[in-house]
């Protein structure tokens, strides 16, 4: 079998493999299946919470490529929310800020900027740079609300991780996203995309309408999460019942196993 994660990345191989001759397509397509990543849940149930100035909600992002995932569109609007409208949030960002140039094309001036911005908001930003998988597990359990408003992922392994944790996310709606997040359990934001589910971001005029899109598209759901804050309990039990009931490892672990008795026969 060649295993997909999502409909989406068995979708762009099915493309793919469009350009080749029939042949090799009739012999290479049965093999396809789709068998989505475990995740073991870690919690047993969302807790709702009282919020206010002495208890902000609190968002957390997880991810090494800052700008890639959104990260500048997550500085901005959380900068303009809390010192221009003043709603009591606070961000936890765990990220390396690694450079790379893919999807946002960011610079070292880029870096630098993020940088300035989380020491000059120490009061409602919490950087840690690098720390264990099992420290960011620990620390999204603190938190209520997930973040991957990304340009580019192929699947987005932080958001099961929420979710897992009892977290509803606000994602992008690209690629594998969709399949993973939706309006019952997290917010989506629309942005511009092939029919693959890749966002357009090949220019700067692209990137420039993507930037907007996703951080316009932050400023409103955050908005209308502080008007009526009882949904982030509401939508993270529903997440995390979405991990037992899809991504349960025990249901995957027998699906593999299903796969190698059948290769072996």
């Amino acid at each position: 079998r060649i295993i997909a994660w999502s409909e989406n990345t068995a979708k762009i191989q099915r493309d793919f493999l469009s350009e080749f001759s029939s042949d090799l397509t009739e012999a290479i397509l049965p093999k396809l299946t789709i068998l989505a990543p475990p995740q073991a849940p870690l919690i047993n149930n969302v807790i709702p919470k009282t919020y206010n100035k002495e208890k902000p909600i609190r968002f957390i992002f997880v991810g090494a490529g800052f700008f890639r995932k959104g990260g500048r569109e997550i500085l901005n609007s959380f900068e303009k929310l809390i010192k221009l409208e003043k709603l009591s949030l606070q961000l936890i960002l765990v990220s390396r800020l690694r450079l790379e140039h893919y999807a946002a094309h960011e610079t070292e001036d880029d870096i630098h900027w993020a940088k300035e911005k989380m020491t000059a908001n120490q009061d409602w930003i919490e950087h840690y740079e690098v720390i264990p998988n099992h420290q960011v597990l620990e620390l999204l359990k603190t938190c209520d609300i997930g973040l991957l408003p990304t340009y580019a992922d192929t699947y987005g392994l932080s958001v099961l991780e929420a979710q897992a944790s009892g977290l509803p996310v606000i994602s992008t709606d690209i690629r594998a996203l969709p399949e993973i997040n939706n309006t019952d359990v997290g917010w989506m934001i629309n942005v511009p995309k092939n029919d693959l589910g890749e966002a357009h971001y090949q220019t700067p005029e692209e990137r420039a309408v993507l930037s907007e899109r996703i951080q316009s598209g932050l400023e409103h759901i955050i908005r209308a999460i502080a008007q009526d804050p009882t949904v982030i309990a509401k939508k993270g039990q529903a997440a995390l019942e979405k991990i037992r009931t899809e991504h349960d490892p025990v249901q995957y672990g027998e699906a593999l196993r299903d796969i190698y008795e059948l290769a072996i026969r």
